[in-house]
């Protein structure tokens, strides 16, 4: 859901950095929970999720979903492995729709 200038109608960019930068500092790089960058609309906002601009080149969105897909990985995240599956599902759910030139220019209408 974005206004004709593409931005959100909810100012809620500080609160979606927020969702992904709290789990990420948590204590010893384990994770106790992750929260996919939804607006009260239901929205997910793939961008948010990955962590990169609208603007980011194709380049730019694969290292970030390499990135945080190594980081969010449940092999690496035995501690919590259902949260972690939850957060790998929803990386790959952004990337399967911003690594595609097609789907990413109709995510992006």
């Amino acid at each position: 859901m974005r206004t004709s200038a593409g931005t959100h109608p909810f100012p809620a960019a500080p609160f979606h950095a927020a969702m992904i930068v709290v789990p990420l500092l948590q204590a010893r790089g384990s994770i106790k929970s992750f929260r996919p960058h939804f607006d009260v609309s239901g929205y997910q906002d793939h961008y948010a999720t990955l962590g990169v601009r609208e603007s980011a080149s194709a380049q730019e969105i694969r290292q970030a979903y390499r990135r945080l897909a190594m980081k969010w990985h449940p092999d690496r995240n035995r501690d919590n492995v259902a949260a972690a599956e939850r957060a790998f599902k929803r990386l790959g759910e952004a990337y399967q729709v911003l690594g595609d030139p097609k789907q990413r220019e109709l995510y992006d209408v």
